[in-house]
């Protein structure tokens, strides 16, 4: 019998059923594992190859929004593409280009991604689980497999106390060992983490994509402007910008109600720190919920929305009566700085009338009177010089509304406008005036009644509604954390062998000695080149627990 034949023994019930659960000593497990490989049925399906064409997909879906204008974001740009190009507009609306991230085909793209991770994963878990629970097991009985690496030695040292000082020896140096079978045949491995990291990273990129996912189709993204003493609902009407519809629709919104009791802000001159805070109330079901003051860096959270403080400006109400006497307008305006001679700007609408009206309101919190002269030094501003007035300070001491009136038509019914923007193209310039705070208000010349009633502050809100993001921060967090050893660690096995010397005489004849040989095989999945000098430190170090056999001097034959 060669020195590596097995011995073979009966074979029991019990043995047979071992041979299920082991693989034989004389087996190498593949790399990468036969489990992950041979995936039962719908093999295109459930292919990696295929998850990463549709990733590849899904990012040139998600690369189209750059490159063509979107509705949710910029209506104005889209509705123009219409007018100038209809037949290519008419294809890109049969395409959804126009609205890519609430079209079907993106998602059911991301659908069809997550769908094909998980088939791919489920199943390379399993074998992952599995491979790893038999790599150390007890194996059958065999010969020691064909290995680059293979050593052998004879030691005087008895078969049990070798294979103790051999498994001592690999426990310090962590590896994984199995239990001996009969014939003194085990396996260690070391190096497992690897497969675990690759699969950690995996996992992680679909828990990642999930998360993109619940934040695309239940998420969104957008701005509300609310007027001091107003109240403003959760829900698409009441939103004046948007930067993420979602997917899904209408539904995913909360529809509680947030009111905006008082706005405060620090005078920039005198505050260290300036600040602006908002006193705001929750009122969910008819029922107020609770009151709270929402900073900057203080947002407003509930059921899952955040709220954050953005901005703020001023909002004078207008009223607008028809030479009748009847109302025709009576709201707040909202107006932004960096309007001429330090004015905050705004625009107003009134299509009832016949023509339709316009109006281009510049308010001037802290008005100073100018002479002629220095009116002409801004002739060339939106206001000429004709309007003798310049802001002096962003403190309302005797606010003073300047407006210009447009006739004509306000092109409401070529698609959706921009309300902060008056367009004037088909419009013609009818008068201007102003009017005080509290006052009588102006009369135009075609018998329109402009007043200034009321000025208030107004808060402008970040809101959001992300509930991925819990799903990505892990996800992120994870995939790195699976990417170190799926990069630096590699899969190793040593196939060990302690068994009586086969070739060694009977103990108790004379002149002979009994011995015990030790087998180490090893083989690397990975690195290959690093694996030699690993496998010869730990040889050696075998070695050095396990002396082998010294030589026995040979006899002087040259005396008598």
């Amino acid at each position: 019998m060669s020195d590596l034949d097995a011995p073979t023994g009966n074979t029991t019930a019990e043995d047979a059923g071992e041979r299920k659960q082991a693989a034989s000593f004389a087996d190498v497990p593949p790399t990468p594992m036969r489990a992950f490989a041979r995936l039962p049925g719908l093999r295109a399906l459930r292919s990696m190859r295929t998850a990463i064409y549709l990733l590849i997909a899904l990012v040139i879906a998600t690369v189209v929004p750059t490159l063509v204008p979107q509705r949710i974001t910029n209506p104005e740009k889209v509705a123009e593409i219409g007018r100038t190009h209809p037949y290519w507009f008419s294809v890109g609306e049969r395409l959804r280009v126009f609205d890519v991230f609430t079209s079907p085909w993106y998602m059911a793209i991301w659908v069809s991604l997550l769908v094909v991770l998980l088939l791919c994963l489920l199943p390379r878990t399993r074998a992952f689980v599995r491979q790893v629970r038999r790599s150390t097991a007890t194996p059958r009985a065999g010969t020691l497999p064909r290995l680059p690496h293979t050593v052998e030695w004879r030691t005087d040292a008895g078969p049990e106390a070798a294979a103790a000082q051999v498994r001592s020896v690999l426990r310090r140096r962590l590896w994984r060992q199995g239990r001996a079978n009969d014939a003194g045949q085990y396996v260690a491995e070391k190096g497992t983490v690897r497969e675990a990291g690759s699969l950690l990273f995996h996992w992680s990129l679909f828990l990642l994509l999930t998360g993109l996912a619940a934040t695309r189709f239940l998420g969104y993204a957008g701005q509300a402007a609310i007027v001091e003493g107003k109240e403003f609902v959760e829900a698409p009407i009441d939103y004046d910008a948007w930067t993420n519809r979602g997917s899904l629709g209408d539904s995913v919104h909360r529809g509680f109600t947030v009111a905006l009791d008082r706005f405060q802000v620090d005078d920039p001159d005198t505050a260290e720190t300036p600040d602006f805070v908002s006193d705001v109330r929750v009122i969910d079901g008819g029922r107020e919920v609770f009151a709270q003051q929402v900073h900057p860096n203080v947002p407003l959270n509930y059921r899952g929305v955040k709220m954050y403080q953005l901005s703020f400006g001023w909002a004078p109400e207008v009223v607008v009566r028809d030479p009748s006497g009847k109302v025709v307008f009576d709201d707040f305006v909202l107006t932004r700085p960096g309007g001429p001679r330090g004015s905050w700007t705004g625009v107003l609408k009134v299509p009832s009338l016949e023509p339709q009206a316009g109006f281009r309101v510049f308010l001037f919190p802290d008005p100073q009177v100018l002479t002629p002269e220095q009116a002409a030094q801004f002739a060339d501003d939106d206001l000429g010089d004709g309007v003798l007035v310049a802001n002096r300070s962003p403190n309302p001491v005797a606010p003073l509304l300047v407006f210009e009136e447009w006739r004509g038509d306000l092109g409401l019914e070529s698609g959706p406008q921009n309300v902060n923007v008056l367009d004037v193209s088909a419009m013609t310039r009818a008068d201007v005036g102003a009017a005080q705070l509290g006052g009588d208000g102006f009369d135009l010349d075609d018998g329109l009644a402009v007043r200034f009633a009321d000025l208030r502050h107004y808060s402008v809100f970040s809101i959001k509604r992300d509930p991925g993001l819990v799903l990505v921060l892990i996800g992120a967090s994870l995939l790195l954390l699976g990417l170190i050893p799926a990069l630096y660690s590699r899969r190793r096995r040593l196939w060990v062998w302690v068994r009586p010397d086969p070739d060694a005489v009977d103990a108790g004849a004379e002149g002979s000695a009994a011995a015990t040989l030790v087998t180490l095989g090893g083989i690397a999945y990975q690195r290959k080149d690093a694996f030699s000098d690993e496998f010869t430190d730990v040889v050696t170090a075998c070695r050095a627990a396990v002396p082998p056999q010294e030589r026995a001097p040979e006899s002087d034959v040259s005396k008598p």
